[in-house]
């Protein structure tokens, strides 16, 4: 990686080049990229495919490509980028699309843009989602890179991705969530979720609020508001800090009918 242009490694294709143009068609196998203003670690690619181009004027170089395919494992992804380079201080703009699809959500996590996120948060969400696919997703970097992640405006960072299946421990000593689905969606420095579902023990939630108001902060909000069986609520209770809270009386309870409930929770992961 070289000005926060990404580095790469096992390429193979054509390369034809002027002192002021050129091209590289992409067809490669087994190939490496490197990103460090997002990712801690190399990524792993197993088919890059697809064509750059780039003009030069002075000091700048422009380049844009067409359709980039990349798969890798579970990751099936297609980008198009364009980027200024000024070659005597390094990139001024980016703006880069993609789309993606992933198989095992377990694959996403060494896609974690783990240089933008509060240490804790980005080891929080390592542990805390243990299986689950994304069935489609997009990605969008847009603006100077020198001021990424635009915290003050001024570019775009944004993603969103619809997951389904997926199993997540939020949070020690309470409940699993499972079968849930959601709309997860990143802008800039902000990680919320929408037309979201699925169960909490054995309680069924929808259209919960569940987001990060700052990533650097690693605080998770829940919110959340439904109906359910009082048996129900017993044995979430029963499996949860209330239990403790409570001296260990749930258990001896004895609960029948419906109830309205409210949930909300405040987890600060540092």
């Amino acid at each position: 990686p070289v000005y926060g242009l990404p580095g790469f490694s096992n390429l193979t294709g054509t390369l034809r080049m002027t002192d002021e143009t050129g091209s590289l068609t992409l067809d490669s196998q087994a190939a490496e990229v490197s990103v460090p203003a997002l990712f801690a670690d190399t990524v792993a690619i197993d088919e890059l495919a697809g064509t750059l181009i780039w003009r030069r004027s002075g000091d700048i170089v422009h380049v844009v490509s067409d359709a980039v395919r990349m798969r890798s494992r579970s990751l099936d992804a297609t980008a198009t980028l364009e980027i200024d380079l000024d070659t005597t201080v390094g990139v001024q703009t980016v703006d880069v699309d993609t789309q993606w699809s992933l198989g095992d959500v377990n694959d996403a996590k060494q896609l974690l843009p783990v240089a933008v996120m509060q240490p804790k948060l980005a080891s929080w969400l390592t542990q805390a989602v243990e299986s689950g696919r994304i069935v489609s997703g997009d990605f969008k970097l847009s603006g100077p890179l020198a001021q990424f992640p635009f915290a003050d405006g001024g570019g775009v960072f944004r993603a969103s991705a619809i997951s389904e299946d997926i199993v997540m421990q939020y949070a020690r000593e309470w409940p699993k969530l499972t079968g849930v689905s959601a709309v997860v969606e990143l802008d800039g420095l902000s990680l919320s979720t929408r037309q979201n579902s699925g169960l909490s023990g054995n309680i069924p939630f929808r259209d919960a609020n569940v987001r990060f108001e700052d990533l650097t902060s690693g605080e998770l909000l829940i919110d959340t508001e439904g109906e359910a069986p009082l048996a129900e609520l017993q044995l979430f209770a029963a499996s949860s800090p209330i239990e403790r809270l409570l001296g260990g009386q749930i258990d001896r309870m004895q609960l029948g009918g419906n109830a309205e409930y409210e949930v909300s929770l405040r987890v600060p992961l540092k």
